[in-house]
């Protein structure tokens, strides 16, 4: 699948198995910065008619997605969580993932019919779509409310981190610079 959940594992592999550097650098923004749409996956999911396996599999896959990507990219000590949880990170990494939506997967929508993560319509499990009735209006008010998801995934992600850190007792897993 090409849903943003999926590519966010793609980047965390780019990451985790590539030398330090540009690639390694825009990879990492991009799993910190889709993470959101893990949690989106856990919370609003779409997985009714999957056999109890591929339920698992989906939750493990939305896991990592979510908190356990950044989590396992901060304890490697390459790519410093804090260090980019502030402004522009998120914002440039919403830019990669609104780049991906709209110029990659609303065209394989597209040549498809496949609503791939919601690009040709809004669906009811969206809570956003459903409240508001947003209609045609959907991808204008989509943009800003999945920006500011963006940054509720990474706050998430910024108290899961220091939670695991503080229950853990491990306050660094770097070396001093």
């Amino acid at each position: 699948m090409f849903n943003p959940c999926h590519v966010a594992i793609v980047f965390l592999a780019i990451t985790c198995f590539t030398r330090y550097g540009v690639v390694g650098e825009i990879s990492a923004m991009c799993v910190y910065s889709f993470a959101f749409g893990g949690y989106i996956g856990i919370m609003f999911n779409e997985n009714y008619e999957l056999v109890p396996v591929e339920v698992v599999l989906y939750y493990v896959e939305h896991a990592f997605a979510s908190a356990l990507g950044p989590l396992i990219l901060d304890l490697s000590g390459r790519y410093d969580f804090a260090s980019r949880a502030i402004p522009p990170y998120p914002f440039f990494g919403f830019c990669f993932f609104t780049i991906y939506m709209r110029y990659f997967l609303m065209p394989v929508s597209y040549l498809t019919w496949a609503n791939l993560n919601h690009t040709l319509c809004g669906v009811d499990n969206d809570p956003f779509y459903k409240a508001f009735n947003l209609g045609e209006s959907y991808y204008i008010w989509a943009e800003f409310y999945l920006l500011g998801s963006c940054f509720v995934g990474y706050f998430f992600n910024f108290v899961f981190i220091k939670i695991f850190y503080a229950v853990l007792g491990i306050f660094s897993t770097r070396k001093a610079d």
